[in-house]
């Protein structure tokens, strides 16, 4: 299997679509591989925990708690884990910190 990463993307989007594709290559080897169903907006379940399983390993919760005590920005927190802004911001929703 390979992975294609779009080299025009910034590398901030880019290294969360690599751990988003691992995501889908590890399932396609589980016992639980999950059926294509969709979410209430359109996307389906298994595009969120891929997403999902992006965000815990460039983010990791103890280390995004952490942070966020001594950064409690979103922008900064974004540069300290190498991510966008935007992703750092649904990360910190996820956990409750914001």
């Amino acid at each position: 299997m390979v992975v294609q990463i779009n080299r025009n993307d910034n590398p901030q989007i880019r290294r969360l679509t690599l751990f988003h594709e691992v995501f889908h290559i590890m399932e396609r080897s589980s016992p639980w591989y999950f059926p294509r169903n969709m979410a209430n907006d359109g996307m389906s379940f298994r595009e969120m925990l891929a997403d999902y399983f992006a965000m815990c390993v460039l983010m990791p919760v103890n280390l995004v708690r952490a942070k966020w005590f001594k950064l409690n920005s979103v922008d900064m927190m974004a540069r300290t884990f190498k991510v966008a802004p935007s992703v750092m911001d649904v990360r910190l929703k996820i956990l409750g910190l914001i």
